[in-house]
């Protein structure tokens, strides 16, 4: 009995499970992927309501606050694997991004997601910062 054939013997049904997982999760023997499509799972704000409410279909988004309100940071969420940046600033998954300051008036937030396989996606944000009080 060869080495392969022993060691399938001793290890039962675990090997065979085991490669199953690796091949699923590396899209076939040697090769690593990661997630092909880009998109956000889920979107937060430190403060104010996004509106429509987050799907992961829909890119475009408001917000409102306060005026007191002079500064805000978003969460994106998305695989892993993905690239996802705010502004610009690579902002890791799950993690808040760098702060971002707010001008009464609209702001326009940029997320931009790419995924391992070269896709990418765009998703805009505009807070809307409301005038103070005379």
């Amino acid at each position: 009995m060869n080495r392969a054939a022993v060691l399938i013997r001793m290890l039962g049904v675990a090997l065979p499970l085991a490669l199953s997982a690796c091949e699923t999760r590396t899209g076939g023997f040697g090769r690593i992927t990661g997630p092909t499509t880009a998109a956000l799972s889920a979107l937060t704000l430190s403060s104010g309501v996004l509106n429509p409410s987050f799907a992961s279909g829909t890119t475009v988004y408001s917000a409102s606050v306060i005026n007191a309100t002079s500064e805000i940071t978003v969460t994106p969420f998305a695989a892993e694997g993905t690239t996802i940046t705010v502004d610009g600033a690579v902002v890791p998954s799950g993690s808040a991004s760098p702060t971002i300051p707010l001008a009464v008036g609209a702001n326009t937030v940029t997320i931009g997601v790419t995924s391992t396989s070269g896709q990418s996606a765009t998703y805009t944000l505009t807070i809307s910062r409301s005038a103070g009080t005379p």
